[in-house]
């Protein structure tokens, strides 16, 4: 056999293939034998008839196109090996010429990654943590509105008062929220910004009109930057009692015997929170370290199959609040054409991480233990259920993306998280955690940061998009 290699992007070739004359009649020969079999030439028991007669019959380019149909795999097998490539996926073999034979075949071969020096990555220890009685008092702010006595009154609604509402906002003629019968809070905190003071003073049974628009960075991206219309009806208003400040609210809470106890939990659980998001922080540093030392270079192909789950994962999104993708492009101003666009260094960030955190896995022998591979599964389930909102059809998804091969992506996914996790604790020097870390022993803390750490495109990622998919 004769290959010719040629390149033609990157990461991706053509293959010029010449089948060896011998194995070529051989197989041509097996061919008629097949064709005469399944369509038998009268005079002749089916399989029986002689190759020149089947071929006066039929015709050469018809033997032809059934011998390389049925060798195919066994062509494109050797063919790699005389070319000593590793395919990545390939396209259908073509007949470039019948006499000689030569077929043609584009491969995009796997990527080609070079670590950089990743034991040289540090990070600057960040400083001890430290709660600031702003913060507590805030929280036990909050629980003394959950323990708080609420009654209807019959007077305007005023800043501090519940109030039971029906919320309708439309942005050019089309609804973008519907909340009926939603009882809020009336704060100055209220989004967006001016809510609360366009609602202050109506009473029950009064609806108002007005419009507002969310700040830019507002983390509903459906709604950021976007000015709304809103139609708001009152049902109730409810004047909000809160709890003294006491020991009295500790026991309400739980089972604190004094309201210091409940502050000393509540610092505690602020202090493990702000760790979790220090170390998810690290864990990014850290990744775009690598990233940035690290060489790599993929086929197009790559590419063009990350914004397809991309996009995906936003039609999801919108299906699941109850809007057409064709509404949803509609309503952000955008088409799927420019969405691609927009979403293409994201997509070419999420896989550069992918392919620096698979190499150093393999580069350090990381590897998951039983308990991590179920904790991997058992979050990937637990992300659709929220997301479908269903048991039975958060198991209907699962079970046809585990028959489509899910778990292989599932595994590889907490594999990298799990190197981005061991890279960011050897950047910051904590060599023990991260020997824990490989030998699937790590302690809950490490394994908690690393759940808190994984990137938001891949979340819900992979989870109900990849069922529609």
């Amino acid at each position: 056999m004769k290959v010719t290699t040629v390149p033609i992007g990157p990461r991706e070739v053509e293959l010029t293939i010449e089948p060896d004359a011998d194995f070529l009649a051989q197989a041509m020969r097996q061919a008629a034998q097949r064709i005469s079999r399944y369509r038998p030439v009268p005079g002749y028991r089916p399989g029986r008839a002689p190759y020149a007669l089947v071929e006066r019959i039929y015709g050469r380019e018809i033997i032809l196109n059934e011998a390389l149909d049925h060798e195919a795999r066994n062509i494109f097998e050797q063919a790699i090996r005389e070319a000593a490539i590793e395919p990545l996926t390939q396209e259908q073999m073509s007949i470039a010429s019948q006499d000689p034979v030569t077929l043609k075949v584009r491969v995009s071969l796997v990527p080609e990654v070079t670590l950089g020096d990743y034991k040289s990555i540090t990070l600057e220890p960040k400083p001890p943590i430290s709660i600031s009685e702003e913060t507590l008092n805030e929280m036990l702010e909050d629980i003394r509105r959950r323990h708080a006595e609420v009654i209807t009154v019959d007077r305007p609604l005023a800043l501090g008062d519940e109030a039971l509402m029906n919320i309708r906002g439309e942005v050019e003629g089309q609804t973008v929220i519907n909340r009926p019968e939603v009882a809020q809070d009336v704060t100055a905190e209220m989004e967006p910004p001016g809510f609360a003071e366009a609602i202050v003073g109506m009473k029950a049974g009064e609806t108002r009109e007005f419009t507002l628009s969310y700040p830019e960075d507002y983390e509903d991206k459906e709604l950021a930057g976007k000015q709304v219309a809103f139609t708001v009806t009152v049902l109730r208003v409810s004047e909000v009692k809160l709890p003294p400040l006491d020991d009295e609210l500790a026991k309400l809470e739980g089972e604190y015997d004094s309201l210091e106890a409940l502050r000393q939990h509540l610092a505690e659980v602020v202090k493990r929170n702000e760790e979790q998001a220090r170390r998810a922080q690290e864990i990014e540093e850290a990744v775009e370290r690598l990233i940035e030392i690290s060489q790599f270079d993929y086929p197009d192909v790559m590419l063009h199959d990350e914004l397809d789950r991309l996009i995906n994962e936003r039609r999801v999104m919108a299906e699941s609040l109850g809007y057409s993708f064709e509404n949803y492009l509609r309503l952000t101003g955008t088409n799927e054409t420019r969405l691609r666009e927009e979403l293409t260094p994201q997509a070419m960030r999420n896989i550069a991480r992918d392919l620096v955190l698979s190499e150093l896995a393999k580069a350090e022998g990381l590897t998951l233990s039983e308990k991590e591979q179920n904790d991997a599964l058992n979050a990937w389930y637990f992300r659709l259920y929220m997301t479908y909102g269903s048991q039975e059809r958060a198991q209907e998804a699962a079970r046809e993306m585990l028959r489509r091969g899910a778990m292989i992506r599932i595994l590889s996914r907490a594999l990298s998280e799990k190197a981005a996790t061991y890279l960011a604790l050897l950047a910051t020097g904590r060599h023990e955690e991260a020997a824990a870390l490989k030998a699937g022993e790590a302690p809950s803390e490490t394994q908690e940061s690393a759940a808190e750490a994984q990137p938001p495109a891949g979340e819900a990622e992979d989870s109900a998009q990849e069922a529609e998919a």
